[in-house]
């Protein structure tokens, strides 16, 4: 993705339905951040996590800043049995060379569906509140 891109109408439709099939199917809030990186990754990560509220819901957020080449996976503590460290850096792992490809859409597609799966169908006591699909 080009410095100073904004994803096009179709692009953040495709991706928006992605957010929403793997929340219909696990119950779990997905949230895509992509933007710039400001300062270390993770802690910016964990930031916007925190001030979307999303802490303290069953969510959990992709981090994609593409001018530093950086993703991040940020899970809320209450449903780190359903997305384990190991299923979060999974789908880091199969968006990466994806995303060094171009194709940012599909690099997020590609891991909101090994979330997904790695969450598991939805439990029925989740909150239904939402969280905004993509920020950035």
């Amino acid at each position: 993705m080009a410095a100073g891109r904004q994803l096009s109408k179709s692009d953040r439709g495709r991706l928006e339905r992605a957010v929403s099939g793997a929340e219909a199917a696990t119950g779990l809030q997905f949230c895509v951040y992509l933007g710039p990186a400001d300062g270390d990754p993770r802690a910016h990560a964990e930031q916007l996590f925190a001030a979307a509220r999303a802490r303290s819901r069953p969510a959990v957020m992709l981090y994609v800043a593409p001018e530093a080449r950086q993703v991040e996976c940020v899970v809320a503590p209450e449903v780190t049995d359903r997305i384990t460290d190991g299923t979060a850096q999974a789908a880091v792992d199969v968006m990466l060379p994806v995303l060094a490809r171009g194709d940012v859409v599909r690099g997020l597609s590609e891991g909101i569906r090994v979330l997904a799966d790695g969450a598991g169908p939805r439990r029925g006591d989740e909150s239904n509140e939402e969280l905004p699909d993509v920020i950035g």
